[in-house]
């Protein structure tokens, strides 16, 4: 069976699924299906490396920018260009960065934006527009930006945990994202990005 055959979303009660769950494991044929074992095995181990995390996902970016938290049911996280490209930008970036400093990394902004969207029919001009705005040190937008991510974000990290893994950081310091590296896999990145 495969894994996502394994880990697939049902819509049934957790008080039914438990009841139906345990029935089931009564019966000795089923408790001695190679896929059913291999399957319950795999989700006792999914459920050991998250224990061994402390409730913590690692993060994958795969090699088109997409955002996945394999720990959290390998859920997507899905966020409009500009944010996706601020969160990528953070996660690549281990140091942080001072915002009012932002306008230094211009060009590495564009170069993640312009893989995140895929060129997809954007006006060059609305996307040098919408970036500046991001890297104006007396506009307000990176703010507004870091508070839809942190949104986002809060849709399945665990509220006590977000602060790893959001950008954070004191007005005029550095801002980073504090989670730690080794929980952040990086797939060779899409040969767009310079």
């Amino acid at each position: 069976m495969s894994r996502k055959n394994c880990t697939q979303q049902t819509n049934l009660s957790f008080k039914t699924a438990k009841t139906v769950l345990l029935e089931l494991l009564t019966d000795t044929n089923l408790r001695k299906d190679v896929e059913i074992v291999s399957c319950l095995e795999e989700i006792v181990n999914q459920h050991k490396e998250m224990d061994k995390n402390c409730g913590y996902s690692r993060i994958h970016i795969d090699s088109e920018f997409r955002i996945f938290f394999p720990d959290y049911g390998n859920r997507e996280l899905k966020m409009a260009f500009l944010p996706k490209t601020v969160y990528l930008f953070f996660l690549l970036n281990p140091k942080g960065v001072v915002l009012k400093n932002m306008f230094d990394y211009y060009d590495e902004l564009h170069s993640i934006y312009l893989v995140v969207s895929k060129t997809r029919n954007i006006e060059a001009a609305k996307i040098k527009k919408s970036l500046e705005n991001v890297v104006d040190p007396t506009n307000n937008r990176i703010h507004e930006i870091c508070s839809i991510i942190r949104k986002s974000l809060l849709e399945f990290v665990p509220h006590e945990l977000i602060s790893d893994y959001t950008i954070t950081g004191k007005r005029g310091d550095v801002h980073s994202i504090r989670l730690e590296r080794s929980l952040i896999e990086i797939e060779r990145i899409n040969q767009n990005f310079k």
